[in-house]
């Protein structure tokens, strides 16, 4: 955690303790074997936030599909087949599961901020979206006042 600013507060912190929203700025500190990453934007210069989910939609399909040939093959009576089939439904769902992933994007003119939401629930991306956007425009009133 790095020295807060003269007046800065603490306003949020994510469950992971990776990102840090201020009263002056939000930052993200991100280890992980052989690297690690620091990146702090001042809230003036946030230009947008956005959460961004990812699968492969694809082994939904494979599953699906795969569970049709086993409902198929128990019509014609193929026992086996059916539970080979299934198994393999099964196994594309997951790897469709594990292939689901989100980020947070925290933009300004000059850089992008891409926050890991591993182990984050879907409300709490969006609460701590929403405490950024109000953090910043109230950071933007006070730098008017």
């Amino acid at each position: 955690m790095p020295t807060l600013f003269d007046k800065e507060e603490i306003l949020v912190t994510t469950p992971n303790k990776m990102v840090t929203l201020t009263t002056h700025r939000i930052y993200y500190q991100y280890k992980e074997t052989g690297s690690s990453y620091y990146q702090s934007i001042l809230l003036e210069h946030v230009t947008s936030c956005e959460n961004r989910g990812n699968s492969i939609v694809v082994f939904l399909y494979l599953a699906f599909i795969s569970f049709a040939f086993g409902l198929y093959m128990v019509y014609n009576s193929e026992q086996n087949a059916f539970f080979v089939s299934c198994s393999v439904g099964v196994l594309f769902l997951v790897f469709f599961a594990l292939t689901r992933s989100s980020i947070i994007l925290i933009s300004s003119a000059s850089t992008k901020m891409k926050i890991k939401t591993e182990g984050m629930k879907r409300e709490t991306i969006i609460n701590f979206l929403e405490a950024v956007e109000k953090a910043a425009i109230d950071r933007l009133n006070n730098l008017q006042n």
